[in-house]
């Protein structure tokens, strides 16, 4: 499989032989044909397109993108990995929407009941790399709705749970670029964890060491991938640590702005450059992405109530910074 790809090998090369009940060997099978070259294709291509719904705004394409993934591919893990972003969409674009909670958790648990007959029972240094990143991605998920939360030792024992996990991925990230991006979001945590937050140091002593640095360094590297979601979350968390975590203002901006040229209607985003843009200083070039924000807001006509109140509000926070 290419590196673009969001699933995982055939079950040929993943399950192990002698299932004995009959039962079993029929739910098998119907996960099988779900993983079949033609069908790794189909929901690959389908994912992918979700994603560009997604990062585009389009959010009633994304969800009916979700509704036709769990309705053709019932027993696939990124069935329900997806429906995870979506949700996960939902509630940071609407101000945390509570009512986006429930069903956010019900995919992540959905997804982990499909991955287990996966892995079965091996080790995670047995994993294929399409299995042990997706375990990687769903455990980051628990530890990013916890820290959106501000509840940092929720998110670090999410975040211990995956270190098996995390560890058999390490020094793979060229062979498969994705472990790019979730070891430098790692490295670059716990790196940071370590050395603001002195009461996780304990915590943090049985996990591999943090490296800002090296996180960094990693994130750079997935910035540079041609896989939609590495891309892009690459490029996100770099305009994340220089514009919150060690400001780099003119970094920040230069991030911002490739993910704004990448998803121009994508409102999250281009708040985030305008807000940085105004912490330059920079009141032209804020005042244009301006105009270019309320524009995508009044004519984007596929976003809920719910989430065109709430960057109409952003909006009224951007004018009147002062």
């Amino acid at each position: 499989m290419n590196n673009r790809g969001f699933v995982f090998r055939p079950l040929g090369e993943t399950w192990r032989a002698g299932l004995a009940l009959s039962l079993i060997m029929i739910c098998n099978q119907a996960v099988l044909a779900q993983n079949s070259p033609g069908a790794i294709n189909s929901i690959e291509k389908t994912v992918e397109a979700g994603f560009t719904c997604l990062y585009g705004f389009d959010f009633s394409g994304a969800d009916s993108i979700r509704m036709t993934l769990q309705k053709k591919y019932p027993r696939h893990p990124w069935s329900y990995l997806f429906a995870v972003n979506y949700y996960w969409w939902m509630i940071i674009s609407t101000g945390n929407d509570t009512s986006c909670r429930a069903p956010f958790y019900s995919s992540l648990d959905s997804a982990e009941k499909y991955l287990k007959p996966i892995a079965g029972k091996r080790k995670a240094a047995e994993l294929p790399d399409d299995c042990l990143y997706s375990y990687i991605y769903l455990y980051a998920y628990r530890s990013r709705i916890e820290l959106l939360d501000k509840k940092i030792f929720s998110s670090v024992m999410n975040a211990k749970d995956c270190i098996d996990f995390i560890r058999a991925s390490f020094g793979k990230e060229t062979r498969y670029p994705r472990f790019g991006l979730t070891s430098g979001i790692y490295f670059y945590g716990t790196g940071y964890a370590k050395k603001h937050y002195r009461w996780l140091r304990p915590a943090l002593l049985v996990i591999p060491a943090g490296d800002t640095e090296k996180g960094k360094k990693f994130l750079v590297q997935a910035s540079m991938s041609d896989d939609v979601i590495v891309f892009t979350e690459g490029i996100y968390f770099l305009m994340k640590i220089f514009y919150e975590f060690e400001p780099n203002l003119r970094a920040a901006s230069i991030y911002a702005s490739i993910l704004c040229r990448a998803n121009p209607s994508n409102l999250l985003y281009r708040y985030y450059y305008i807000r940085i843009l105004q912490a330059l200083q920079n009141s032209k070039d804020a005042e244009a992405q301006m105009a270019v924000f309320y524009s995508s807001l009044q004519s984007n006509k596929t976003l809920s109530p719910e989430v065109e109140k709430y960057f109409t509000k952003l909006y009224e926070e951007l004018k009147n910074h002062k």
